[in-house]
Formats: C-alpha cells, sequence, structure tokens
C-alpha cells in the first residue's frame, strides 16, 4: 500500500514537473514570436523613413547642382558680375562642402536603402 502511494506521489511530481516545462516552452514561444513582431514593425517603419530620407537628399544634392549649371548659363549668355559673385558664392559652398565630404553621397545612401530593404 505504501509503495503504491509512493508511486503514485512519483508519477503526480513527474507529470506536474513535465506540465511546468511545457508552460515555460510555450512562453519561450510567445516571447520568440513577440520579439520578431516588434522587428518587423521596427522594420515596416525604418523603409518609409530611409526611402523619405533618400529622397530629401537627392533633392537636395539635385537643387544645388541645377543652381550651379543655371547660374552657369545665365553668366555664359550675360557677363553679368553679380551672376558671377553668385556662381562663385555658390562654387564655394560645393568646395566647403567637398572638403567636408569628399564626394555628393545620394548614391550611397540609395545603397545604403538597398541593403537595409
Amino acid at each position: 500500500m505504501i509503495i503504491a502511494i509512493i508511486v503514485a506521489v512519483i508519477i503526480v511530481l513527474f507529470i506536474l514537473i513535465q506540465y511546468n516545462q511545457l508552460i515555460k516552452l510555450r512562453l519561450k514561444v510567445k516571447q520568440s514570436k513577440s520579439g520578431i513582431d516588434v522587428y518587423l514593425k521596427q522594420r515596416f517603419d525604418l523603409i518609409p523613413n530611409l526611402v523619405n530620407t533618400v529622397k530629401g537628399y537627392a533633392n537636395y544634392e539635385k537643387g544645388v547642382l541645377d543652381n550651379i549649371v543655371k547660374l552657369r548659363t545665365e553668366y555664359d549668355k550675360t557677363q553679368d558680375v553679380k551672376i558671377s559673385e553668385e556662381l562663385n558664392n555658390q562654387m564655394n559652398k560645393i568646395i566647403a562642402i567637398a572638403e567636408n565630404y569628399p564626394e555628393l553621397k545620394a548614391s550611397e545612401q540609395f545603397l545604403n536603402l538597398q541593403k537595409n530593404s
């Protein structure tokens, strides 16, 4: 009789231990799914931000280059001193930027966008 009670207690303890392990594993799976969901949401939010950043930088570079081309064309037509000074100022800005950043970076931003998406 005592042996039967001891065996029954051992079986109950074994079942409880296995049940607790299954609960722990289920919680680990839920936690892992939650981590993946968070990562996917961050990635989903990151893509539009990257696209907007690259577009903005590309527009900035386009604006700078378009302005210089426009000023050079006007200067070639009119040989106006004011336009020459403005062109010189714009070129000085480009040179100052080029000293800090050796080349325009839009192509690098596009590459980063492709890598991150």
